[in-house]
């Protein structure tokens, strides 16, 4: 037998199998320990304004102003040890917005800009770092979101509405930081120097196109097919692996600095809705039903960056085909 602490094992032919008279143990026994990690606090705040200008009696003009400091989550400021990651920082977001809208009796449309810069974006991950399981905590790392907006509807007729939209961004991260590799006991085993400079914002079409039209052939039934055209759409990707490091194969030093993702191929969706309204008293009854990808479109919606930073290297997630729905809403 070998006695290790408190405990007694037992062993037969040289292996260890179990324990002699073992204790039982909880969180009230004498033996417990327990312990307080020491608090983080942080401050934050939000101030919002917007302003709208009547220009004439159908124009109208608008803008809108935000800036916010936001605590991290929680998983970003303690790893899975309790331990404190280095460097915390609230995230900073400065927002602003102006456009424009005109509407008459038939026709109404609004058009508008933007401009976001999202500051210490925090991104933690787990991944595989030389064949090992492990997570990193990155702060350092931010994202402007810019671009314009536009939509409108036209009524052709008292039964029939057509809409349209479109919608252009560009959406980009940029930093660079010295990110920390942690194993699965939350120790540092590595470290490596990474930068995001321009490289899109992933699993986000940042180019939409779409148009609808709403029609009702009889009285409180109508049926609306809808179609969208999505494009501009990246990977997702891990900071670290935008560095520079030795390739054993080609015996090159490769720099994956500031390099963008796989962007993935463009699609579309087509929709179609409809539904009946039906008023019985004090009651109304909505029955809604819906075709969703009707024309069962083959596309990827999801992705992450490959090490070749192409299709063939990437983890692709496929959309759903044709899917259908139907409900029923009871007023009363």
């Amino acid at each position: 037998r070998k006695v290790i602490g408190d405990s007694i094992y037992y062993t037969i032919s040289g292996k260890k199998k179990g324990l002699l008279n073992p204790s039982m143990y909880n969180i009230n026994s004498s033996e417990s320990i327990t312990s307080e990690t020491a608090w983080k606090q942080f401050l934050g705040y939000t101030l919002k304004a917007g302003f709208n200008y009547n220009l004439t009696e159908h124009i109208n003009l608008f803008t809108n102003f935000g800036s916010l400091s936001v605590a991290p989550p929680f998983a970003n400021v303690f790893d899975n040890t309790n331990k404190s990651y280095l460097d915390i920082k609230n995230q900073r977001i400065l927002s602003v917005e102006f456009g424009s809208g005109f509407k008459n009796k038939s026709f109404a449309a609004n058009i508008n800009a933007y401009y976001t810069d999202w500051a210490n974006k925090p991104t933690s991950r787990s991944t595989t770092f030389n064949g090992e399981s492990v997570s990193y905590n990155i702060t350092a790392i931010g994202a402007i979101h810019k671009g314009v907006e536009f939509d409108a509807i036209y009524k052709i007729l008292n039964n029939l509405d057509v809409e349209g939209l479109f919608s252009f961004g560009d959406w980009r991260y940029y930093g660079s930081q010295k990110a920390y590799i942690y194993n699965q006991d939350a120790k540092i085993i590595d470290s490596v120097n990474f930068s995001a400079n321009g490289v899109h914002v992933g699993n986000a079409a940042q180019m939409q196109l779409g148009a609808s039209a709403r029609y009702e052939p009889i009285r409180n039934f109508y049926i609306k097919p809808r179609f969208t055209y999505f494009g501009k759409n990246y990977a997702d990707f891990d900071p670290i692996t935008l560095t520079t490091y030795y390739d054993t194969k080609s015996k090159k030093i490769i720099d994956n600095r500031d390099r963008d993702s796989w962007q993935m191929p463009d699609y579309y969706m087509l929709d179609i809705y409809t539904g009946y309204e039906y008023r019985y008293h004090d009651m109304t009854f909505i029955l809604t039903g819906g075709v969703i990808n009707a024309l069962n479109a083959k596309y990827l919606t999801d992705a992450q960056n490959g090490g070749q930073f192409d299709a063939f290297s990437s983890l692709v997630y496929f959309a759903q085909g044709r899917r259908y729905n139907v409900g029923l809403k009871i007023l009363f």
